[in-house]
């Protein structure tokens, strides 16, 4: 897994993240949105190969990648008022998505060996009613041979807003 995650990075896995732009998204701060990418993605791979294997090597990302501008977007029919009536957008500039996304892509393909099924939100094929149904399974069984068991709920509202 490691020598996966590692090996250089190649044109094909710069094309591929590049097809998979969201056009709606919104431009970094330096203003390049997703059609620039596609429309010259020919001209962009070979430089864009070039700076994500230095940054697989070690090389210092660019200082742009450390900044991100965030604007807040009102929720509609909310009282503008109060601070919880507005989603954060991150404007992150598309060079950095690319790489992101290669390396999630990469990520991906492993981390099902590392991440316990108990974990489910944001894995991909896993669902609540899978931990559910594990939860029930155990209760059942401590019934059965007469364990005492705990249940810890947990509040998380709005932990992803």
């Amino acid at each position: 897994d490691r020598l996966i995650l590692n090996e250089e990075i190649s044109e094909k896995e710069i094309y591929q993240a590049i097809k998979k732009l969201d056009g709606t998204k919104t431009p970094g701060m330096d203003g390049l949105g997703t059609e620039y990418y596609k429309s010259f993605s020919e001209m962009l791979i070979p430089k864009l190969l070039e700076l994500y294997n230095g940054i697989m090597n070690g090389e210092k990302i660019p200082e742009s990648w450390r900044m991100s501008l965030i604007i807040l977007i009102p929720k509609p029919d909310k009282d503008l008022t109060d601070p919880g009536s507005y989603r954060p957008i991150s404007l992150v500039n598309q060079d950095a998505k690319i790489l992101s996304a290669i390396i999630a892509n990469r990520l991906n393909k492993c981390m099902y060996k590392y991440i316990k099924m108990d974990q489910c939100g944001f894995v991909k094929g896993r669902q609540m009613s899978n931990v559910i149904g594990r939860v029930i399974n155990k209760i059942w069984r401590a019934q059965r041979e007469k364990i005492k068991v705990g249940i810890l709920a947990l509040d998380i509202f709005k932990a992803f807003d």
